[in-house]
């Protein structure tokens, strides 16, 4: 199953501005949501906020990279 993962404009501008290990963790992040979906269970510091918002803590410090399943996932087999 495949999906769309969509930043934001205001993090898609600020992507540039992080340590280049934490744009390697957020890449990996969005590569693997668009292959198993928006739920990543597997990943450290992982957590659901509400029904449609997940965050992640991408690393020790801060960051954390959060999505909206409803508005910001789409899955491309099913139109979802």
């Amino acid at each position: 199953m495949s999906w769309t993962a969509a930043l934001h404009r205001r993090v898609e501008k600020s992507v540039p501005r992080l340590p280049q290990r934490v744009q390697a963790t957020l890449v990996a992040l969005i590569r693997e949501m668009e292959e198993g979906g928006p739920v990543r269970g597997n990943w450290p510091h992982y957590g659901e906020l509400s029904e449609y918002c997940h965050h992640c803590h991408l690393t020790k410090a801060a960051d954390v990279c959060c999505g909206v399943g409803s508005n910001r996932y789409r899955n491309k087999d099913s139109g979802v």
